[in-house]
């Protein structure tokens, strides 16, 4: 099980082409490896997504010989500051990356203090005034996790129709503007997916309890407040499971894992095959390994996001990436840094979970079996339309709503109004 990195690297170049240009405060380096330092979100590691993927991105930078070395942290956001002063007055680290976004504001007034320091920011825009010291020294790095949800959205719908479940769910962890693409994106995504069988399928609708249910009803949603309270996740799980949603999106971290348990245990409670509703759906990483009712998982890319800015660094391009994107790095659909999971990657991930100490190498083959299983007890036409949404929204020919991107064109009330 050695392809830890083999196929997903390649496919994801980020279609960056820049030439060796270094600006000032930069030096010219030969690529012998930087020195980093990774500040990991709420929870640390141990939760086989967010965080987990960016020490993943690591582990990846340092095979590749971008990363000699590297230093993990968590934070509170009350300790941030003092953390990113340190950090960047120990002049160790040729690279500081913080994967929290309740961080922000404090690297980019750290960012200003400290010019030669180069600074990276996961799953937020940097709040740094232009012209300021911060301008130049900080990349921040964003997902369009509407797409990867509406992937997911989609995919519900299809099993509430097929399955004749009245509900489909979320969980999520703290509500804000990055949660509410997850929330909205998911939600767009179901109405999208009745909409393709409307005009598709039409007899398929005939009586179904989805089309039954009012359009502001058929998503059940939650925010837990937390993404490391795997408890909070599988309470709300339940919940939703006993009001009848056939599948669950888990878009809550850690907090999340208690999803899975939630449906792990319903079918263990209720003698239901492996291959019957409820269903899950993961999120972040690939997860589709850690039981066999997971159907598929909205990834973001954060290990390659971690990986790339390593590479950016180590090669002397960071600065003038960030001058020439305006301090941004842009992970969608079209560049593969969100996605919605397939056996390609899963077979990537089942190394992951190696790794992570999460399963053993020897059950690696019945994970594979169980999860061709799952995929081909659902007819083809699942795949098709959703192949048929990603090219949509790749060639531009749809736009998912994003509250995070777009707040006054999405306002969350009025598409909670259309939605629910």
């Amino acid at each position: 099980m050695k392809k830890v990195i083999r196929s997903a690297l390649i496919f994801l170049l980020l279609s960056i082409t820049v030439s060796t240009v270094y600006t000032e405060g930069e030096k010219e380096k030969e690529a012998v490896g930087i020195k980093l330092a990774l500040i990991l979100g709420a929870g640390g590691r141990g939760d086989l997504g967010w965080n987990d993927l960016a020490w993943r991105g690591a582990e990846m930078a340092k095979e590749r010989g971008y990363v000699r070395d590297y230093s993990l942290m968590v934070s509170s956001s009350g300790e941030i500051l003092s953390l990113l002063n340190s950090l960047a007055s120990s002049g160790e680290y040729d690279l500081i990356l913080s994967n929290g976004w309740a961080y922000v504001r404090a690297l980019g007034q750290v960012a200003n203090q400290f010019p030669d320091q180069n600074f990276a920011q996961m799953d937020t825009r940097p709040d740094i005034e232009p012209g300021s010291p911060a301008d130049k020294n900080v990349l921040g790095i964003v997902f369009n996790q509407e797409q990867m949800s509406a992937l997911a959205g989609a995919l519900a719908a299809f099993t509430a129709v097929y399955h004749d479940f009245p509900h489909v769910g979320v969980v999520l962890g703290t509500e804000g503007a990055i949660l509410h693409d997850f929330e909205i994106g998911y939600k767009w995504g179901m109405d999208w997916g009745l909409k393709w069988l409307e005009n598709n399928m039409p007899d398929l609708l005939k009586d179904k309890k989805i089309v039954q249910t009012p359009r502001t009803e058929r998503v059940l949603w939650t925010y837990t407040g937390t993404f490391d309270d795997p408890a909070k996740g599988k309470a709300a799980a339940q919940i939703q499971i006993d009001k009848g949603a056939g599948i669950i999106y888990q878009a809550a971290g850690g907090t999340g894992l208690g999803v899975f348990t939630a449906v792990e245990d319903y079918h263990k409670e209720n003698n239901i095959p492996f291959t019957k509703p409820p269903f899950a759906i993961g999120v972040d990483a690939d997860q589709d390994w850690i039981n066999p009712y997971i159907l598929a998982s909205g990834m973001k890319r954060v290990d390659i996001a971690v990986l790339e800015t390593c590479r950016l660094v180590n090669e002397g391009k960071f600065r003038q990436m960030v001058s020439e994107n305006k301090g941004l790095l842009s992970m969608n659909l079209k560049n593969n840094g969100v996605y919605l999971s397939d056996e390609k990657m899963l077979e990537e991930f089942l190394d992951f979970g190696i790794k992570t100490g999460a399963i053993k190498e020897e059950k690696v083959s019945e994970i594979v079996k169980n999860y061709r299983e799952l995929r081909n007890s659902l007819p083809d036409w699942f795949w098709k339309a959703i192949g048929e949404l990603e090219s949509l929204i790749k060639d531009g020919k749809v736009e998912v709503p994003s509250p995070f991107s777009n707040p006054q064109k999405y306002n969350i009330r009025d598409l909670r109004r259309i939605y629910g």
